[in-house]
């Protein structure tokens, strides 16, 4: 409201000055009462800023601790996987594969059952026959004789025994 709008109208200058003050306090009080009103907003804003900032931090806390999770677990299985892996080489090294390496791949292990007690694997007899039937130079020559169906340990050769006896004599006072 303006004073020369009050004064067209015939008021009276004291009048005007009286209905001003009134306006004045008025628009004084609306005034207070919005910027009350923005504050409210703006902390209300600031709260929602907080809580979206406190979502974002556990989302992001929960991401990394997924990954981490799946990068554990995929550790836990190459892990397991190179024991395996290495459980199976050192069976085909008793079984005298020279490069046992190059053969654990190749040798259908799904087939055969492992005894953890033993440290062997039942069930390979046909793959094992058929690879050293064919790859005669990757293995080891067989140093055991089975009997029954048990490994025996190889008896000394007797020529072996004389030829050493004859070279160091002294060592046949041991074997009496």
């Amino acid at each position: 409201m303006k004073r020369e709008w009050l004064k067209g109208l015939g008021v009276a200058d004291e009048l005007i000055d009286q209905i001003m003050n009134e306006n004045g306090k008025d628009i004084n009080n609306a005034k207070a009462g919005a910027e009350a009103l923005v504050e409210s907003y703006k902390k209300e804003s600031e709260g929602f800023k907080t809580s979206a900032s406190d979502w974002e931090n556990k989302y992001n806390a929960q991401v990394t601790a997924t990954k981490d999770y799946a990068e554990l677990k995929q550790f836990k299985v190459d892990t397991l996987a190179k024991q395996e892996k290495g459980r199976k080489v050192d069976f085909l090294k008793t079984q005298g594969f020279k490069h046992p390496d190059l053969f654990v791949d190749k040798i259908d292990f799904s087939k055969a059952t492992y005894d953890e007690d033993k440290k062997v694997y039942t069930g390979l007899d046909e793959q094992i026959k058929s690879f050293k039937n064919e790859y005669k130079d990757l293995f080891e020559p067989d140093k055991t004789q089975v009997v029954n169906g048990q490994p025996q340990p190889q008896q000394p050769n007797d020529d072996f025994l004389a030829q050493y006896l004859k070279d160091h004599p002294e060592m046949a006072t041991y074997l009496k």
